[in-house]
């Protein structure tokens, strides 16, 4: 994905990376009916997704819906019991992206074509955000380990915010509390200009992508200031940086309060009726059992 997403691609490897799904296509069909999946197992459905996705083939990219109602179902358990590691879901997330992206630049129906990734991320940001809840008041929220793959998500979404009106989002309204949750619970303890030059450890992971770059602008790779700042600090002003961003855009559904020296984040009432409480009293119960089963 690395090499065809970069602003001079190397063509040749689309060949290879097809390759390389196809075999994940071809062993994954049995994960597709099962209830309950392993993290390793996921990660071979989900590659096996990507496979179906870059498929040339429209008989096997209409299995889409299929892999993505089973990523969807799995991954929320997967999050709350912590199966993986913070690095490995900053991968999956940059490689939606980098599907997305080269998606977009290859279909004639854009739209369309890339619904199954950016659905895929909404479940991902919905997922990262909604154990937030359920952490105890002495938990620092800022060291929490999902955070870097929603600030990847978010950088995403601040690059092209007409996503937002995919129903990937406009299906699970639920994230918008929860980003208000999240963003309440930062501490910004930096000026911001002061430190925009510094990369977080997830920028470096997709500095060079074209998608990102208007992002990454700022950045300088090799700066001697990332070894004097706590990075759990920096990433903590980022996200509330995005949050007094989005707040002044017409996309969003969360409005920001100057309060002192910080920021408080709400949802904008009757933005979206009640059926975010709903969707997200629903998850919350489901992650709860989840996690009362990890208990016993």
């Amino acid at each position: 994905m690395r090499s065809i997403n970069v602003r001079h691609p190397f063509l040749a490897a689309v060949n290879n990376l097809n390759v390389t799904l196809n075999k994940y296509i071809n062993s994954s069909q049995d994960m597709l009916y099962k209830t309950k999946i392993t993290s390793t197992e996921f990660v071979q459905l989900f590659l096996a997704f990507h496979g179906v996705l870059m498929s040339k083939d429209n008989i096997k990219r209409q299995a889409c819906d299929g892999y993505i109602k089973s990523l969807s179902l799995s991954f929320t358990p997967l999050i709350a019991t912590e199966s993986f590691t913070s690095f490995k879901l900053q991968q999956m997330v940059a490689i939606n992206m980098l599907a997305f992206n080269y998606i977009g630049n290859e279909s004639s129906s854009v739209k369309i074509q890339c619904f199954p990734v950016v659905d895929l991320l909404a479940t991902f940001l919905n997922a990262f955000l909604l154990p937030l809840y359920t952490m105890k008041e002495s938990q620092n929220i800022s060291e929490y380990y999902t955070l870097p793959a929603v600030k990847l998500i978010l950088d995403w979404i601040r690059s092209d915010i007409s996503v937002l009106n995919s129903p990937g989002f406009r299906s699970r309204l639920q994230i918008w509390p929860g980003l208000c949750k999240l963003l309440n619970g930062l501490s910004n303890d930096l000026n911001h200009e002061d430190y925009s030059h510094i990369p977080l450890p997830e920028d470096k992971l997709l500095h060079g992508f074209v998608m990102l770059e208007s992002i990454h602008s700022k950045l300088m790779l090799n700066s001697d200031d990332s070894t004097k700042i706590n990075m759990n600090v920096l990433r903590a002003s980022r996200l509330i940086e995005f949050g007094v961003w989005f707040s002044s855009t017409p996309y969003s559904l969360i409005k920001a309060m100057k309060i002192d020296k910080g920021w408080i984040f709400e949802i904008i009432p009757n933005s979206s009726g009640s059926s975010h409480s709903i969707d997200l009293a629903a998850d919350l119960e489901t992650l709860s059992s989840y996690q009362q089963r990890q208990l016993l």
